[in-house]
């Protein structure tokens, strides 16, 4: 029978873990909350629009969608749909050439199927 880890070595995936209740900050030295990882990658998209400005829109839309959700509920897709957001445009700024990732290349990308965002997390925290 396979453990996890085995299952992620054999699929060559990349585990991201984000740990609730600021435990990361709380135990683990110059740790990023969430919000934090998450305007780090924002500011390297250069977009115009500034980082709370759309955490705002987002969380109205969530919001909308989720009505009966507590206020950390609500913190928390809205976090969910930023990354997801974040993800897909760091990753096409990446397969575009205009980001790079230190140790690693469009042609490991490409092999390894591995997100460009999640490598670049994985970078960062390590």
């Amino acid at each position: 029978m396979s453990s996890s880890l085995d299952i992620l070595r054999q699929s060559n995936e990349y585990p991201v873990v984000f740990i609730g209740s600021g435990i990361s900050k709380r135990y683990l030295a110059d740790f990023p909350s969430w919000e934090e990882l998450l305007q780090r990658f924002w500011r390297q998209l250069n977009i115009e629009t500034d980082f709370y400005a759309f955490l705002n829109q987002l969380r109205n839309k969530v919001r909308e969608s989720y009505v009966s959700a507590t206020d950390s509920e609500v913190a928390y897709y809205t976090n969910i749909e930023a990354g997801t957001i974040i993800e897909s445009s760091f990753n096409e700024k990446f397969y575009a050439q205009e980001i790079e990732i230190e140790n690693f290349t469009q042609q490991q990308a490409y092999r390894t199927q591995i997100s460009p965002f999640k490598k670049a997390i994985s970078n960062h925290l390590l």
